[in-house]
């Protein structure tokens, strides 16, 4: 069942407590709007997150919940693909609760910046978030985000294999850095670009910036 308006949502405003509130913060968080565990209670993080929900389709940002306000919820939930169809709010927050407890691999915060890794909550695009805590993944496969690959034992910087291989035949010069400056080959392997170039200078694709000791994301 698609989501839509029963007709009776009430009037919300700052001050207001309560399961409508409850259900108006979980319906915000799932959106992605409101960023707390809902409470039950409007108050100014609850206000901030209606007034940016009106915002996004050019309603008056006035923090009041209307009529208006509601059907713009619902709106962005058919966008979503997100069904709000809780027997009561407190049904829709004890679901949350599971949810929160058992996280799927991968999963991503509302906010965007926390995803699971299968054991913890890490940063979203980490090297940790794409292959979690112990590894786990097969031997060159790639982050989500393209930036890391799994050697076997641990998470590398993507750049390293795709200029190099990994593969300690490569026959490069010795000294010879790699295209985007961030490798120079040893002889028998890959490191780190040392500082040559002076400290805090960044790598050609603007990503990296030496340290004095390693590259480091920029």
């Amino acid at each position: 069942m698609v989501s839509q308006l029963r007709g009776d949502e009430p009037r919300l405003e700052l001050g207001d407590s309560g399961e409508s509130v409850q259900e108006l913060q979980y319906r915000l968080y799932r959106l992605g709007y409101y960023r707390q565990f809902p409470d039950g209670t409007y108050d100014m993080a609850t206000e901030n997150a209606v007034r940016e929900l009106q915002s996004s389709l050019g309603q008056d940002n006035d923090g009041m919940v209307t009529t208006e306000t509601w059907e713009a919820i619902v709106h962005w939930e058919q966008q979503s693909s997100l069904d709000y169809q809780f027997p009561s709010p407190s049904d829709a927050i004890d679901q949350l609760r599971y949810d929160l407890d058992h996280p799927q691999q991968n999963e991503v915060s509302p906010d965007g910046q926390w995803q699971w890794n299968g054991t913890e909550w890490v940063a979203a695009g980490s090297a940790a978030a794409a292959g979690g805590a112990t590894g786990g993944a097969p031997a060159g496969q790639l982050s989500e985000d393209g930036q890391w690959q799994w050697n076997g034992s641990e998470w590398v910087a993507a750049a390293a294999t795709a200029e190099t291989g990994q593969h300690s035949g490569n026959h490069s010069d010795t000294g010879q850095l790699s295209e985007d400056g961030q490798w120079r080959w040893t002889g028998s392997a890959w490191v780190a670009a040392t500082a040559q170039d002076g400290d805090g200078q960044l790598s050609a694709d603007g990503y990296w910036r030496w340290n004095g000791t390693e590259w480091v994301a920029a």
